[in-house]
């Protein structure tokens, strides 16, 4: 009897380990699907941000980096208009797609994304029993840290997005400036936008290097460093609890002043 029930059990013990790993490269692949479709909906926005660029330019940059990087099933409900952040006139590029529920196929329910970019360019028992045990608790105590390293990886990589984004809009809008000061103060606020747009309040640090030190000068090579702090053991798909963690992600860009200088 003993030896006949081993077997039924070892199948139901492994049919629930294989479904809680499987639930694991979900919420993965989840966050994928949503750190993809923010990013291309912000780099969409500022597409359409610029001089003589229209919404309609928003939506097909964005429809084409969507289908490249998913499915063209991702791209079918994508909505550019103008809005504001922050005080900032800003582009808003919105998407509704299909939520992924196996892999990247839907079987109902919509995820739906934003982002905005400045428009200052325009604008400004047994042993069989025991042994089943045994292979459940080993199966789940194999699953939890795939399962938060998932999520710490899908943190990352948001946070990664974020600063790269950010770092990319406040460099492009402070070499339109023709003061520091305005340059200093729309790069923050441009910063802050982008970072929005991926679910960070707020930057941990926002550098800046110029060359040569003047940096509004014609011909001065400016760069932008953004650094932000990226929760580990969660994400925004899944909240971790071990969540009080940080890593520090950094990007930057680079812009050059244009030699005929800015208009004041």
């Amino acid at each position: 009897m003993e030896r006949g029930n081993a077997p039924a059990e070892f199948v139901l013990v492994s049919a629930l380990v294989v479904a809680l790993v499987l639930g694991a490269l979900q919420v993965v692949v989840v966050g994928y699907v949503r750190h993809a479709l923010t990013s291309a909906a912000a780099e969409g926005a500022r597409v359409g941000s610029v001089i003589d660029a229209t919404a309609v330019d928003a939506v097909s940059h964005t429809r084409g980096l969507i289908e490249s990087s998913l499915s063209p099933q991702y791209s079918g409900q994508i909505v550019a208009t103008r809005s504001s952040a922050l005080g900032v006139p800003t582009l808003e590029v919105r998407v509704l797609a299909p939520y992924p529920a196996l892999g990247l196929w839907s079987v109902g329910g919509v995820m739906e994304v934003s982002a905005h970019a400045p428009l200052t360019m325009r604008d400004k028992a047994s042993e069989s029993g025991r042994a089943s045990l045994e292979f459940l608790v080993f199966g789940i105590a194999l699953v939890i840290p795939v399962m938060f390293l998932g999520m710490s990886l899908s943190s990352i990589q948001g946070a990664t997005l974020a600063a790269q984004s950010a770092s990319t809009h406040a460099a492009r809008v402070f070499v339109q400036q023709p003061g520091l000061t305005d340059a200093v103060a729309i790069a923050e606020r441009a910063a802050l936008v982008a970072l929005r747009n991926h679910g960070f309040e707020s930057y941990s640090r926002l550098e800046r290097f110029c060359e040569p030190a003047s940096c509004v000068s014609p011909g001065a090579v400016v760069t932008i460093r953004v650094s932000v702090e990226a929760p580990l053991f969660s994400s925004d798909v899944l909240p971790g609890i071990l969540g009080a963690e940080t890593v520090t992600v950094s990007a930057e860009s680079t812009r050059v002043v244009s030699r005929y200088g800015v208009p004041r």
